[in-house]
């Protein structure tokens, strides 16, 4: 290939270079504001149940890989900013035809028309999409919170001595109910030994809605890296058509498989906002499953104190003793339905720990294939340099 050069339009791409690598230390403190361990607002109660601690120990993991991946992003882009320049400055006083002597020692790449970017204009160095308008603020669907309003509505009207709290009509609290009235307490010392409506509240309990809005993270993260691409791309294109031989062919193959990295980090990014998803909508389910366990709860309850309440005052009073009895069998068999109730939930909520193990391990998998594309590829002064500077 014929050698030509202009070292502007070089700058002009190590300058496009350099904005990415500023963009993508945006994305990392992006991911340090919305996903970091404080970014949660959590219970005393969370940590030391199982479901919750699956989830955020898997996503502390993702969120140092990922940033991890991202600095050595912006340490290639950073390192290659300042090649070009150096590149630039050298064919800026160097004699064309000793820089074209020297060019075609160059070792020849095997470059062809990258797929799907168009053909560059010399001289245009601007970004082709705003990387950073991706980084959006994090929201949870508000659609995803339907059902648990329908959830609250319901509960209200079908024990009114219940008390609860109007924090749970977002998705992050564990349970509408906060604490039973006292005839449903009394009644559920019947059957169990410890504090069942607590119990179960801990164990589903977490910022979920917190988890929920990462996805979104993720989504925008895919979205950001895709738009950076977009830029190196369109850089590269530009670059190429007035810098053209075996050093411009060497360079704009390495920003293009460079390109092709962050394209499939953007997938990656894609997986884990899918998996996020799942994972939320899975415990979003057993929660429902929790609730409707707990009004049956609180119904046998009330049934059973009434039925033991009543038994006990004919049983002093010695009057109506086969009503006793009855009373006392009916206190029984709401016990051994509330114990089979409790069970049931028990299973739901180890069903759904069942379920969104896979889900933590895809999103490893994701997280390795990331770190470990980036770590093969070569960085400038190590193993790729243009050998003219």
């Amino acid at each position: 290939m014929s050698f030509k050069v202009e070292p502007a339009d070089i700058d002009g791409f190590a300058k496009l270079i350099d904005r990415a690598a500023e963009d993508i230390q945006a994305g990392v403190t992006y991911i340090d504001n919305g996903a970091n361990s404080d970014a949660f607002q959590l219970t005393d109660g969370a940590a030391g149940h199982l479901l919750w601690d699956l989830a955020f120990g898997n996503h502390k993991e993702r969120v140092e890989e990922v940033k991890d991946t991202l600095r050595k992003f912006s340490d290639v882009l950073d390192t290659s900013g300042k090649e070009l320049t150096k590149s630039a400055k050298y064919y800026r006083t160097t004699d064309r035809e000793q820089a074209a002597s020297f060019d075609a020692k160059y070792p020849a790449s095997k470059r062809g028309e990258p797929e799907g970017v168009p053909a560059g204009n010399g001289g245009d160095f601007r970004d082709a999409a705003d990387a950073r308008r991706a980084l959006k603020p994090l929201e949870a669907d508000p659609s995803f919170f339907d059902a648990a309003g329908k959830a609250q509505n319901y509960w209200e009207g079908h024990v009114e001595e219940f008390q609860f709290n109007a924090a749970f009509k977002t998705f992050g609290t564990a349970l509408d109910l906060v604490s039973p009235s006292a005839l449903v307490t009394e009644g559920l010392k019947l059957f169990f030994d410890f504090d069942p409506f607590g119990e179960l509240a801990a164990q589903i309990s977490g910022d979920w809605e917190g988890y929920l809005k990462c996805s979104g993270l993720w989504g925008n993260l895919a979205d950001f890296c895709r738009n950076v691409a977009a830029n190196v791309e369109h850089g590269t294109s530009s670059v190429s058509a007035t810098w053209t031989g075996n050093a411009a062919d060497a360079a704009c193959v390495y920003f293009e498989e460079f390109g092709e990295i962050l394209h499939s980090a953007a997938e990656s990014f894609d997986s884990l906002k899918k998996n996020y998803e799942m994972v939320a909508h899975t415990v979003f389910g057993v929660a429902e499953t929790v609730k409707g366990g707990l009004m049956l709860l609180s119904d046998l309850a009330l049934e059973a104190f009434i039925a033991w309440a009543a038994g006990t005052e004919a049983a002093a009073t010695g009057v109506g003793l086969i009503g006793t009895a009855a009373a006392y069998a009916l206190v029984a068999d709401r016990a051994l339905k509330a114990v089979a109730t409790y069970e049931k939930i028990i299973k739901a909520i180890d069903l759904a720990i069942v379920i969104t193990r896979p889900l933590y391990a895809e999103c490893a998998r994701e997280g390795a294939t990331m770190q470990a594309k980036i770590k093969k590829f070569p960085v400038p002064g190590k193993s790729y340099d243009n050998a003219v500077v």
